[in-house]
């Protein structure tokens, strides 16, 4: 089960505060994360390690649970265990 403070916090707070383990945001409210398992961490580094390989033929970056702004009308945030975005 993952856990979903009852206290809100504001998207400033939320910004400027380290969480541990990290925490999402959604409307004002901390939502815990599933860390995973070892197996789980094992692949995301595999994943990564992939990507990082490829930035330059692909012209992409990784990044391993960067937080990443969904929608900036409510400030929602989310941390994907991997990211993969285009380079301009």
């Amino acid at each position: 089960m993952i856990a979903t403070t009852n206290t809100l916090v504001s998207l400033e707070e939320y910004l400027n505060t380290n969480y541990d383990p990290d925490m999402e945001y959604k409307d004002g409210a901390l939502i815990g994360r599933n860390v995973g398992t070892q197996r789980h961490a094992a692949l995301q580094l595999v994943i990564g390690a992939y990507f990082h390989a490829m930035r330059a033929t692909y012209r992409i970056k990784g990044f391993t649970e960067a937080r990443l702004r969904m929608d900036a009308a409510t400030g929602r945030h989310t941390i994907p265990d991997v990211m993969v975005v285009e380079r301009p």
